[in-house]
Formats: C-alpha cells, structure tokens, sequence
C-alpha cells in the first residue's frame, strides 16, 4: 500500500534533474540554444560511432590480416591526399554559406551551394581523368615497399577507392553546408547510418571468408561505395524537404562565385594540402621505414586515443560556423565567453588522456586481443600528439569559422617544406615516437599562436598578419 508514494519519491529527484536539464538545454540566445541541441544530439551519434569503429578494427583485422590491414589504412591514407582536390571550395561554402545566412540572403546562399556542386563535380572529373590511366603505370608495391605479389590487387583496390572517392566529394557538398547552417548533426547521424551497413556488410563478410584470407577489393567496395550513396540519397531527400530552399540548381551556379568561395577557399586550400604533407603522410612513412605490421600498431594506438578528440570535435565542430555568424553580428563578448568555455573544456581532456594511457594495455587486450602489440613509447607518443592536437583546434576552429586564417596557413605551410624528410629520418632512428615528435611540435605552435591571435582578435587590438 505504500509503494505509490514510495515510487514517486524515488522519480521525483530523477525528473527534476531532468527538467533542469531541458531548460538548460533551451535557455540561451538563439544561437546558443541551437549549439546546444546540435552539440547533445552529436555527442550521442559519435558515441554510437565510436563503438561502431571499434568494433569494426578487430572484423577487418580478422577477415584479411595485421599486414594487409596496414596496407589498407596506408592506401586509405593516400585516397585522403586527394580531398586538397577540391581546392577549398567546401570549407569555403561553410563560412559563406553561414555568413548569407546570418544577413538573410537566402538566395545567396543557394547560389553558393549550386557554385559548390558545379566546381566540385568538374574538379572530381578533372582527377579522374588523370589517375584512373595513371594508376595503371605506378607500381604501388614500390611506392609503399611491399612484395611484388600485392601489386595487382592494390591496383584494383585503388581503382574502387578513387572512383568511390570522387563521388564521396561531390556529395560532400551537403554535409559543408549544414555545417554552415549550424547543424552537423545531420551528417553525423548519416554516417552513422552509413558505417553501421558497412559493419553489418564486414560481419557477413567475416562469416563467409576463413580468417586471414579476406580480400582487398572487396573490402573497399563495401567499405567506400555505401557511404556516397547513402549520403546521396538522404540529401537528396532534404533537398526534396527542410533544404529546399538550399537545394542546388545548375542554373543558379555563377563562375563568378567560384573566386568568391575560393577567396577564403584557397587558403583553406593550402592549409589543407599542408596538413596532407605533415600529418597524412604518416602513415607511408611508417610502412616505407617500418613496414605495413607498424603502421597496424601505430593506427591501434590512434583510434584508441583519438576517441578523444572525436568527442571533443563533436562539441567543438558546431562553433565554427557559430563563430562566423557572432563575428557577422559584432558579438565579441559572446565569443569571449565561449572561448574562455572551450578551454576549460580542453583541459579537461589531459587527465582524462593519463587515465586512458594507464588503461591502454588492458583496453587493448579487451578490444583486438594478442593480434597486435603496441608499445608503451608508442602509446605515450599518440597520447600527447592527440592532446596537442585537442588543444590547437579549440582556437583553430574558431579562427577558421571567422576566416583569420592566415598565420595558421604560414606555420602549416613552412612545416609541410620541411615535414617529409625530418619525419622519415626520425621514424628511421627513433620509430613512431620519433616521427610524431614532429607533427605533435606543430601543434604546440599552433596552439600558442592561436590562442594569442584568438585574444588580439575578441579585443579589437589585431593587426597585421594578426588580423589576415
């Protein structure tokens, strides 16, 4: 008989905290409250994508093998150079597409998207064109040092990850400009969608294939065809629906735009070919000086770590263009405040980074077993590369979404000179700690001069390069 009162007593704590949860959640200017749902909503998402990753390493591990996973990661890595490809365009419709937005011009902003598509498409038919006859002249087995018997299979494996790349970035398009709508979201709930057929496809895979024998071209038609064409059909369905106002229009594309968008696209451009030099090339370094079962070691210890900076992305990502709509505005005190936020955020991530290397040999025995061992040195290399890299992006973001971007495109660029021989000499000497000496110096001094900048520019004292 009291057993009514009783349970409520127990849910009256558990609704009140979440009453206050929901009106925190909307409490805030309108920017605000949408940073908020966006960044809730994709910490969720993440999380299932997270789990989704892991689980996927130790599948694909087991349906091909440690040496041929290595390969795969280091073509994978090459397939990624090629996103410099387009030339900026896509980070520069973020910030445009946000800034139209914010003055109301929603005409604009669809002709930025419409400019976008047209510019992609021909820059993706342009690469084509070059690296579909080219492939058949290089022999990857010498480009990476493998046995001459992976040569044929690796020629087939490129084709299907470039073809599958052009149109992964055609489609692209989309998710650039929900992020300059402040709503990213969207395309993460897509690629969630989109790894976890592809985690179901592996599974199946692994079921029907003895362990080991897996193969590579199968591999990257089920890992590279179903991410486009899942994202081709859902924005085709918001395109259709919430985005149609946004939707592209060949007769709304200008070629005029085009060095409207690339203006602030073409330092995005150069700041992305630089970090390809720096930070992309890790791992053909690795398989070149090493050889393809390190790179397997290397990338163990980065997915592990980098869960880190998935999650703090996630929460970071939504500021980018919600910086450029309080620049747009004037709203410098906003930005001082968020700042000051992001960086208490930050900090918080470096014991939680000393917690996860302590756990790393027991978590890694949970996840991939005795397949593959990893250092400690390697482990403690990774640690503070992705911490470094945490902290740099909390004032990088901001300074991309407002386009002061130019001191960063200096240090990426003068690095990227240097990077490719000072890497390689110190993974030859020192292995995978040496070699992310460099990177994880990089960021060092993109944090110290991003967060210099970030205070000159939120007190109207920037000038110069400072203001570029």
């Amino acid at each position: 008989m009291h057993s009514e009162p009783l349970n409520k007593s127990i849910h009256k704590p558990t609704l009140i905290l979440y009453r206050r949860l929901i009106d925190s959640l909307l409490k805030g200017s309108e920017r605000t409250v949408l940073l908020k749902k966006n960044i809730v909503l994709s910490v969720m998402l993440k999380g299932i994508n997270i789990i989704i990753v892991l689980l996927m390493v130790p599948m694909v591990i087991g349906y091909v093998n440690t040496t041929q996973y290595g390969i795969w990661l280091t073509l994978s890595s090459i397939i990624g150079w090629f996103y410099m490809c387009d030339m900026g365009l896509g980070m520069g419709l973020r910030n445009r597409f946000a800034e139209s937005k914010a003055r109301g011009d929603t005409l604009m902003a669809r002709r930025y998207v419409s400019t976008t598509y047209a510019a992609v498409t021909v820059a993706v038919a342009v690469l084509l064109a070059i690296l579909l006859p080219l492939n058949y002249f290089i022999d990857w087995t010498s480009v990476l040092n493998l046995p001459g018997e992976y040569r044929l299979i690796l020629s087939h494996t490129f084709i299907i990850m470039i073809i599958c790349f052009g149109i992964n970035m055609v489609a692209q398009t989309f998710n650039y400009m929900t992020s300059g709508d402040q709503r990213p979201a969207i395309s993460m709930l897509i690629s969630v969608a989109d790894q976890a057929i592809v985690l179901i496809g592996i599974y199946l895979l692994t079921r029907i294939t003895p362990a080991g024998e897996g193969s590579l071209p199968h591999l990257a038609v089920l890992s590279c065809a179903i991410p486009p064409c899942i994202l081709i059909m859902v924005s085709a369905i918001l395109y259709r629906g919430r985005y149609r106002w946004a939707s592209p229009s060949l007769s709304l594309a200008r070629l005029s735009l085009v060095k409207d968008i690339l203006g602030m696209g073409a330092k995005f451009f150069a700041i992305t070919l630089s970090t390809i030099m720096v930070f992309q090339l890790t791992n053909v370094i690795i398989s070149r000086e090493l050889g393809p079962e390190s790179v397997t070691e290397y990338n163990i210890a980065f997915k592990y770590f980098n869960v880190l900076w998935l999650v703090f992305g996630i929460v970071l990502n939504p500021f980018w263009s919600a910086f450029t709509d309080a620049y747009t505005l004037g709203n410098y005190g906003w930005m001082r405040s968020t700042l000051r936020m992001l960086e208490r955020c930050a900090l918080c991530m470096i014991p939680v980074t000393g917690v996860m290397l302590m756990l790393a040999p027991m978590a890694y025995r949970l996840w991939i077993g005795d397949s593959v061992t990893v250092s400690t040195s390697s482990n403690i290399a990774v640690a503070g590369y992705v911490s470094l890299l945490t902290i740099a992006n909390v004032y990088l973001f901001p300074l991309n979404g407002i386009g002061k971007v130019t001191l960063q495109m200096c240090i990426y660029i003068t690095s990227a000179l240097i990077a490719f021989p000072v890497m390689s000499w110190m993974c030859r000497h020192y292995g995978i700690p040496g070699l992310l000496a460099f990177p994880s110096a990089v960021y060092l001094i993109l944090a110290f001069t991003g967060a210099l900048q970030s205070r000159r520019i939120i007190t109207r004292s920037a000038s110069g390069i400072w203001n570029r």
